[in-house]
């Protein structure tokens, strides 16, 4: 997190370092992506500006307000009148279909979030995207990362909840998920 410090310099005139630049930037997109989920909970909305493309879901029933989660045997986790949330205290899934055109054909780099409705220390987030032959691997929610570029749009993003060592059952929980794939 910023510090008072760190913003302080910045309204000095001082340069922005490389680090604090990433990590506003980051810190930025996490709020994007959160806001857009927020907006989903009471409407629908389309979120693009062009270049800038969001994949977003609130999950307000089984399927989503957007209608992209797929439900069945690929998704585990449990729908909980508002959220998903862990099944039985073991690692869960919320897997989405990714509209067509969402994303360009060769993204190599993703961030995504989930708006959280319950959470304990030591729960992870995470998501990933995939096609037919491609997977971007785990990544960690709110983490800009890179990896080895994507020959055809993703059609199917993953939210990953798993719960700490000690679990509380239904910890973590989701109330939706966002990302943005460059």
């Amino acid at each position: 997190m910023t510090s008072r410090d760190e913003f302080s310099r910045v309204n000095d005139g001082d340069e922005l370092s490389d680090g604090y630049f990433n990590e506003m930037m980051q810190e930025s997109m996490n709020l994007s992506l959160l806001n857009s989920i927020r907006s989903l909970i009471d409407r629908t909305g389309i979120f693009s500006a062009g270049s800038i493309d969001i994949f977003s879901e609130a999950y307000i029933d089984t399927t989503g307000r957007n209608n992209t989660v797929t439900t069945g045997a690929d998704t585990t986790a449990t729908f909980d009148s508002d959220k998903y949330t862990t099944t039985a205290s073991a690692t869960s899934e919320v897997h989405h279909t990714i509209p067509a055109d969402t994303f360009t054909a060769t993204v190599s780099a993703a961030i995504g979030i989930a708006l959280i409705e319950d959470y304990e220390s030591g729960a992870t987030i995470q998501f990933k995207l995939t096609n037919s032959g491609e997977d971007t691997g785990w990544i960690d929610a709110g983490v800009v990362t890179s990896f080895t570029a994507f020959t055809s749009q993703p059609s199917t993003a993953i939210l990953r909840l798993v719960p700490d060592g000690t679990p509380t059952a239904g910890y973590p929980s989701a109330r939706g998920f966002a990302c943005r794939a460059t």
